[in-house]
């Protein structure tokens, strides 16, 4: 293998080539962003997100897959639709579900995800406010659901161990169960 076919070290987590260097806008400045910058400022940055997007979703290899998800969450709360609809939700499907071989997700980082989404700051995020933006938040969080389970359904281990746990029969159970939580302040 000649240098012109190493991977560049601090690039894209998948074998990118020096040839291919060229996809990306700057990469020597995107290397040096992600050095000054941390994960949650970098998951808000639209020109960042955008780059991810028109590089095949590939992330820099020293950025967490799981981090970056988790970095993720707070934009399904953003009134800007482009953050929102176009660039934070497709890049998570994208991890979360559609890049498995490549991000290698643990059960527990699903199941974190899971339960994170389906908590009181995102799922049941100001529920029964009227007039404001909230439901941004609660409406993105629950599109996680399918994409956790879709990325689980080989061993279906992620609901299993919570309705184990909880002893509760079903998905539904669940989602009943948090929000009766959340409506009588966790005396269920």
């Amino acid at each position: 293998m000649n240098t012109d076919e190493q991977p560049v070290a601090g690039e894209f987590s998948t074998p990118l080539t020096r040839a291919d260097v060229g996809k990306v806008e700057n990469p020597a400045r995107l290397d040096l962003h992600l050095q000054k910058q941390n994960i949650a400022e970098l998951a808000t940055q639209k020109q960042f997100l955008q780059t991810l997007v028109e590089n095949n979703f590939l992330l820099p290899v020293d950025i967490d897959p799981f981090s970056f998800l988790k970095a993720l969450l707070p934009n399904f709360a953003s009134t800007d639709w482009q953050l929102r609809d176009e660039l934070t939700y497709p890049i998570m499907a994208r991890i979360i579900l559609l890049e498995q071989d490549r991000y290698q997700l643990t059960g527990a980082q699903l199941e974190e995800q899971l339960l994170t989404c389906i908590d009181k700051d995102h799922l049941f995020y100001r529920i029964g406010e009227a007039g404001t933006d909230s439901v941004f938040m609660r409406s993105f969080s629950s599109l996680v659901f399918p994409l956790v389970l879709g990325a689980d359904r080989g061993n279906i281990s992620i609901m299993t161990r919570y309705a184990r746990r909880h002893n509760c029969l079903s998905c539904l159970q669940l989602i009943s169960m948090r929000s009766c939580e959340k409506i009588h302040g966790g005396n269920v």
